[in-house]
């Protein structure tokens, strides 16, 4: 099992680096963000988002590095219903995300407007939300869940 500050390798690619993001989908897809080490030349590579299943620890994280989450959230599950209580942004918690750092934020999604069209997700903090309705929709039963592109975050 994959935690938050191992050394992984993707078993099918061959691509290391750190897991410093968790991210739990409502599908039940999880994934790690992998951030490679800095290259030659001094800089950054791409990270990349690959599924836990796909990952194998190939070093395990110093315990002294990795935060626990704050968790102050009002123990969101993934589906409910829940409102930015700063910018008013309301919608169904689709996914959690966890950073190394400890922070925790979820990604909302809001209902079809009037015209039938479907608003764009938002990152929230975790901080910030508070829940309107339980459990608005079941987990969907599914296995991975491939590459993601993940939005803007506020």
């Amino acid at each position: 099992m994959v935690k938050l500050g191992d050394m992984v390798k993707d078993k099918i690619t061959g691509f290391e680096g750190l897991a410093l993001e968790k991210s739990e989908y409502l599908n039940g897809c999880v994934q790690f963000e992998v951030q490679p080490k800095i290259d030659k030349e001094g800089k950054i590579p791409e990270p990349c988002h690959i599924d836990e299943q796909q990952l194998e620890v190939i070093e395990i994280a110093d315990s002294n590095l990795v935060f626990v989450p704050r968790d102050s959230d009002p123990a969101i599950t993934l589906g409910e219903e829940v409102k930015d209580t700063l910018l008013g942004f309301k919608g169904v918690a689709i996914s959690r995300s966890t950073s190394i750092s400890g922070y925790v934020q979820y990604d909302v999604q809001p209902k079809r407007d009037k015209e039938e069209k479907l608003p764009d997700s938002a990152y929230v903090s975790a901080m910030h939300l508070k829940i309107i309705t339980k459990k608005a929709s079941e987990k969907v039963k599914a296995k991975g869940g491939g590459k993601r592109n993940h939005p803007q975050r506020r």
